[in-house]
């Protein structure tokens, strides 16, 4: 499954809140704020997750 670092999201979980980010996995409203954000580079996309598998179950939206 590759060798990343998994954290247990909790409720005490209340990082600073990013304006700007690349390639990863945030959760809006923790690790992002609510809003519209734009791609300065080419063949960029973004996904909603219904889970974490990178199976069938996520939704590339472009």
């Amino acid at each position: 499954m590759g060798s990343v670092i998994w954290t247990m999201i909790t409720d005490d979980y209340n990082p600073e809140k990013l304006s700007e980010f690349s390639d990863g996995t945030y959760i809006v409203g923790k690790d992002i704020e609510p809003g519209t954000y734009k791609s300065d580079g080419s063949g960029s996309y973004w996904a909603r997750l219904s889970g974490f598998s990178g199976g069938a179950t996520w939704k590339k939206i472009k």
